[in-house]
């Protein structure tokens, strides 16, 4: 993903794709507070790294923009670099659906695949269930091994909290490209790539 600004960055890039427009009631929402601490470990580990940012919810970035870059210990700080598309119209304040705002269905699905093209160039990617997604990883299979699907439940064995942690954990291992598997992921016996 680029800004499109005279800097280059060579650094990794991560894609979330953060749906909310649409999604509830059908299904629940990966709350913001969920993507907060693999973002968090992805600019520890990649300071000079990017966040390319998918979402059909106005809110979204703003929230992240308001309560991700404090600098205080519960924020990723003023060095968080956030991209998104410009000028997307295709933006929900509410439960409604992008196809369902007045905005022409040509420009909503032109924003759509440009949403997937940027994301499918990411290094690593955070996402829940959706099309989207699967058209991503239709474009990089390779990203598959390098995602984390944020509505997947790992086992039915332990509790959400602990999935949670493992996921977490699971991410870390990526980013630093492996080493040592913690006890609760050889527990899972996730399939590492």
């Amino acid at each position: 993903a680029n800004n499109n600004s005279e800097e280059t960055n060579d650094a990794p890039t991560l894609g979330m794709h953060i749906r909310h427009g649409d999604k509830f009631p059908s299904r629940e929402r990966i709350q913001l507070e969920e993507f907060f601490p693999f973002a968090k470990a992805f600019i520890q580990a990649y300071p000079e790294g990017t966040i390319y940012l998918a979402t059909d919810s106005a809110l979204v970035y703003h929230q992240i923009q308001q309560s991700w870059t404090t600098g205080d210990d519960d924020s990723i700080g003023q060095q968080l670099r956030v991209v998104v598309q410009p000028n997307v119209q295709g933006l929900s304040r509410n439960d409604t659906a992008a196809f369902d705002l007045g905005v022409s269905k040509h420009r909503t699905n032109v924003e759509a695949l440009t949403d997937i093209l940027a994301l499918s160039k990411c290094n690593y990617l955070l996402h829940g269930w959706s099309a989207m997604t699967e058209a991503v990883f239709f474009l990089n299979p390779k990203l598959i091994d390098n995602a984390i699907d944020l509505e997947m439940d790992w086992t039915l064995d332990i509790t959400k909290e602990l999935q949670d942690v493992a996921k977490l954990d699971y991410f870390k291992y990526l980013l630093l490209g492996g080493g040592e598997m913690t006890p609760l992921m050889r527990k899972l016996k996730l399939r590492l790539p």
